[in-house]
Order: C-alpha cells, then sequence, then structure tokens
C-alpha cells in the first residue's frame, strides 16, 4: 500500500495513520520540504521507534500556499510506482486537504481525517476505507519513546524505568503507614540521627548500624523490608539490604542509604502514585526516576512519574509531594513545567500532586503558582481519583 498524507507542524495524526494502514511506502506532501523537514524527520524516526519501516519519498508543491489545483496537479503527476492508493487529508492547510480530497475522489481512492479528540480514523471521501484497527488500539501500542520521538524529543534525553512490582507495593503499604504520619516522622528523625553525618550527607557505613524499630515505626519499616530494601536483623535493628555489587563502592552505598531515607520520607507517595496511574485506563507507560544525561541540572534530585496519557496522546509528568511543606514551592513549580517542556516538548503535560497540605491556606498560593507556570494542581486523595478516573 502506498499512503500520501499532509505535512503540518503536528505530526500525530499521521504517525497514528501510518501505523494503523501500514503502508510498504509513504509520500510526505508538502508546501515547503525546508520549512517542514524537522516534522518529517520527526515523524519518520518514530515510525522506526514504533517498528514501522518504509520507504518515503516528498512531493514538493513548489506554492508557499498551495491551491487545490496545486495539489491535485502535483498528486497527478506522480509516476506509477509513487501513486497513492490512499490519503490522509490531517495536516497541511485546508485548501490542501480540499484539493487531495477532490483528486481522491475523481480518482476512486479512499481519504480519511485523523479525529483525536474523538479518537477515531474518519472517512470522509467517496470510497470506504480498509479495514483499520480502532485509533484508540492504536494508540495504546505507543510507547513513550515513540510519542517523545514525534514530538522531537530525543528519546536519550529521558532515561526512566517503570517502578518494580516490589516497588509499587512498598508505595501502598507506606502510604497506609503514613496514615500515622506523626509517629512516621518519629521514627525517621531516629533514623536520619543514625545514618546521617553531621552535615547530612549519607554514612557510607550506615548498613552496619542498625535502628531500634520503635511500635510507631514498624509499619514503615515493613513496608521497607517486603521491598527487599531492608531487613531486620535478630536483634530486632532495621538494616539496609545493599544491592548486589555495591558493598564495596563507597559512592553507591551513600546514594543507596540517601535514596531509601528519601522513599521512606516522601518518595513512597511516587510509587502510590504510579501504581494508581498504572491501574487506571487513561495512563500507558509509566515510569519512575527521570535522568537527563545532557542536562542534569534539570533533574534536580526529583524522581517524576513520567507516563504516557493516552486521552491526550501527550507525556504527562508528575512530581508528587507528601506534604505541602516543600522548600521554595515558586521555584520548584517553575522547575517542573522546564523538566517537562525538555524531557517531553512543548506538549508535555506537567502535574503537580499534593498528599496533604500543610497549612490549608497554602491551597490559594499554590494554585496561583501552578496557574502562571501552566502545571496542573492535585491536592489530596478526592483530586487524584477525578484526575485518574475522568
Amino acid at each position: 500500500m502506498i499512503l500520501a498524507h499532509l505535512i503540518g507542524e503536528q505530526t500525530l495524526p499521521n504517525l497514528l495513520a501510518t501505523l494503523a494502514l501500514r503502508p510498504s511506502r509513504v509520500v510526505h506532501i508538502t508546501s515547503d520540504p525546508e520549512r517542514f523537514k524537522v516534522p518529517i524527520r520527526n515523524l519518520e524516526r518514530a515510525l522506526s521507534i514504533a517498528g514501522h519501516k518504509t520507504v518515503t519519498t516528498t512531493l514538493d508543491l513548489h506554492a508557499p500556499d498551495p491551491t487545490p489545483t496545486d495539489v491535485a496537479r502535483a498528486l497527478a503527476a506522480l509516476s506509477s510506482e509513487w501513486r497513492p492508493h490512499i490519503i490522509n487529508l490531517t495536516g497541511g492547510t485546508k485548501l490542501m486537504s480540499i484539493g487531495s480530497k477532490v483528486w481522491a475522489d475523481e480518482n476512486s481512492i479512499p481519504s480519511l481525517y485523523v479525529d483525536t479528540a474523538a479518537r477515531s480514523f474518519v472517512s470522509v471521501g467517496k470510497i470506504p476505507l480498509p479495514d483499520l484497527d480502532p485509533l484508540p488500539l492504536i494508540a495504546n501500542r505507543l510507547s513513550l519513546e515513540v510519542i517523545l520521538a514525534a514530538h522531537g524529543v530525543p528519546t536519550d534525553k529521558l532515561r526512566a524505568a517503570p517502578p518494580s512490582p516490589a516497588a509499587l507495593t512498598f508505595g501502598v503499604e507506606a502510604a497506609r503507614a503514613w496514615e500515622n504520619d506523626q509517629a512516621c516522622a518519629s521514627w525517621l528523625k531516629l533514623l536520619r540521627n543514625q545514618w546521617l553525618l553531621p552535615n547530612d550527607s549519607p554514612n557510607p557505613e550506615a548498613y552496619l548500624r542498625g535502628v531500634a524499630i520503635s511500635p510507631a515505626g514498624d509499619s514503615l519499616a515493613q513496608a521497607a523490608v517486603q521491598a527487599k530494601w531492608a531487613k531486620i536483623d535478630t536483634g530486632g535493628c532495621f538494616l539496609p539490604v545493599l544491592p548486589i555489587g555495591i558493598s564495596g563502592d563507597q559512592m553507591k552505598r551513600s546514594r543507596f542509604i540517601a535514596d531509601l531515607l528519601q522513599n521512606l520520607a516522601g518518595g513512597w507517595f511516587e510509587l502510590y502514585l504510579a501504581g494508581l496511574m498504572i491501574e487506571s485506563p487513561h495512563f500507558h507507560d509509566v515510569r519512575w526516576g527521570v535522568e537527563s544525561p545532557d542536562r542534569p541540572d534539570l533533574a534536580l534530585g526529583e524522581n517524576d512519574v513520567v507516563a504516557l496519557d493516552r486521552r491526550s496522546l501527550s507525556p504527562v509528568f508528575v512530581s508528587c509531594k507528601s506534604s505541602s511543606s516543600f522548600e521554595k514551592p515558586l521555584e520548584h513549580i517553575f522547575s517542573l513545567r522546564q523538566r517537562a517542556t525538555h524531557f517531553g516538548g512543548t506538549h508535555a503535560q506537567a502535574v503537580l500532586c499534593i498528599a496533604r497540605l500543610h497549612f490549608p491556606d497554602q491551597e490559594k498560593m499554590l494554585s496561583a503558582y501552578c496557574r502562571v507556570a501552566g502545571v496542573k494542581l492535585l491536592i489530596g486523595t478526592l483530586q487524584f481519583n477525578i484526575w485518574l478516573k475522568n
């Protein structure tokens, strides 16, 4: 099959239709190959990552504002080996769409429009479309890397892994433990006193220092044990369980201790929310732990939850805070928007989720910050559930 489609700034409709039709050849119809070379490159890279290999050519209309006649004339001039069997009218200008449809109807070729809002492939010509998988099914096959490539973001900019089952279980169990937040905070303070140096950096020998588990901290300790990040020795003391291969590396030991303390203190909420997103029908390819090889400064120590939003077919970056008592909220919110744009492109969503407010009057201030930065703010279980389900 040979597919012809109109090229504009948005590549997603072209990507979806091409993956649904799986043509052996694709004709890129454009008013200016130089101007639209980036969208074409993004589309071809996304198709390659998605596993669809195709031969392509570019049909230059040689007109900055092509008329329907210009489009029909250019299509008619194609050689037989590039004569389209179907045309995707999404993209380009309205006049380009009209010219393509008129030519398709005159030559008994089906044409379609990709309606991403209605999540459907719409037949707009006189000839019916071939049998296609539904658009939602095509969308569900997309990975985060494919969407990022379609938006022009190099996939090596983002490193993030799916949370392990053990980590997700930890999130659930720790969320239950933190329902008694004062008790957890008290035991966590004891851990920090034992495992951190006076300058608040992790003691690389902390894995040798067992800490007694108070009744208040038992549930939180058990959550870490279930995740196999820690153990309880015969004396009833809590100890980190170092991953294989890092016991001889002081820097890696320190990093593991720091990560364990961070997950016990607030990282659990990121994992808890990641689990809810995985269970939601609206999210796909959920990942946890963002790193940027080329811009480590943008990560700022944050472990965002990253996923593909099936509703908008855009990446979503979620920063999770167990309470609103974090430092420099304005800087954090604008940094979140910057990370989302850098890692996910201009179409990426940025969402700040806060488990509970430290002070009730903070919501108004945080809402104002998020509105200016272009970040969605969610506070508390009710708002999370509405976002996850609607």
